[in-house]
């Protein structure tokens, strides 16, 4: 919005608002793959309670980190975005 537009009606504000938050909570939903499939490789693996806990933990750590190395890195402006989340943002020989 620039200081020339005048300011968004409150149906579109409303309407951007729960786009927002629908994106929001589907792109939260990745944090939580380890508990849709924990049970299975509790079962599988032969996992304690501990080791469940621990192996929750663990992705979403990993998830922190890789937001945070993304960021620090700012390899959204150096790698065209539909290389990143393929993990190809090694530059080709």
């Amino acid at each position: 919005m620039s200081l020339t537009e005048p300011p968004a009606a409150p149906a579109e504000r409303w309407r951007a608002l729960a786009l927002l938050a629908v994106a929001m909570a589907l792109s939260m939903s990745t944090w939580f793959s380890a508990s849709a499939v924990l049970p299975a490789l509790r079962e599988r693996w032969s996992l304690s309670s501990a080791e469940s806990a621990l192996l929750t933990i663990a992705v979403q750590l990993g998830f922190v980190a890789g937001a945070l190395l993304s960021s620090i890195s700012n390899v959204s402006d150096l790698v065209p975005a539909r290389r990143v989340p393929r993990g190809q943002v090694a530059p080709k020989p």
